[in-house]
């Protein structure tokens, strides 16, 4: 997405799905064998890519996975991701904005206790700002009728196993670390990208 795509930020971490569904549908995705995800960031390398990756081979093989989008939408809200969960029967992604409380300025709204603990991402306090985004996989719906939207979407969060440390946990609905959940409210309020195939 930074090296061939044309995305407007190349020396900035991070993207859009609109960048992220161009890169998929010209350029593809190869298997993860041949280019495997790299935990530990390359200093000063946005793009991560190296002298040796993507190999010829890796290449090869995401020209042959070219994914055209589904759908991608920008507007819908809750309801949009639900039906796109629903009609698709496979995981959707989303991007949220992050929000940053002027009261508590040393966090955010995704990287609380109760997310690091148990995957909650709370519904921002009236006196939060937005302090950037983040892309996560949706994989489900949990219907509650305690959350005013109607329930919860439960995503898988792309920080692996030092989110959501203690799921499964009574009370909350993530089913295993490194995944989390976010009120269809928030959802509602707040989605800024819906990119499914």
């Amino acid at each position: 997405i930074k090296v061939k795509i044309g995305d407007p930020w190349p020396t900035t971490d991070g993207t859009t799905l609109y960048y992220a569904r161009t890169a998929l549908a010209t350029v593809g995705i190869c298997t993860e064998a041949l280019w495997n995800y790299n935990g530990v960031p390359i200093p000063g390398n946005i793009s991560q890519q190296s002298a040796t990756d993507p190999s010829v081979a890796a290449q090869t093989d995401a020209g042959a996975r070219l994914l055209a989008s589904g759908l991608y939408q920008t507007s819908g809200g809750a309801a949009a991701v639900l039906s796109a969960l629903q009609s698709r029967q496979r995981p959707v992604a989303i991007t949220v904005p992050v929000f940053r409380d002027v009261l508590n300025p040393n966090g955010d709204n995704w990287n609380s206790a109760v997310g690091a603990l148990y995957g909650r991402v709370l519904d921002p306090p009236p006196s939060s700002v937005v302090a950037g985004g983040h892309a996560v996989c949706v994989t489900g719906f949990q219907p509650d009728a305690s959350e005013p939207t109607g329930g919860w979407f439960i995503i898988r969060n792309s920080w692996d196993n030092v989110w959501a440390t203690q799921a499964p946990s009574p009370g909350y609905f993530s089913p295993e670390v490194g995944y989390g959940q976010i009120s269809a409210t928030y959802i509602d309020k707040y989605l800024w990208e819906i990119l499914a195939f």
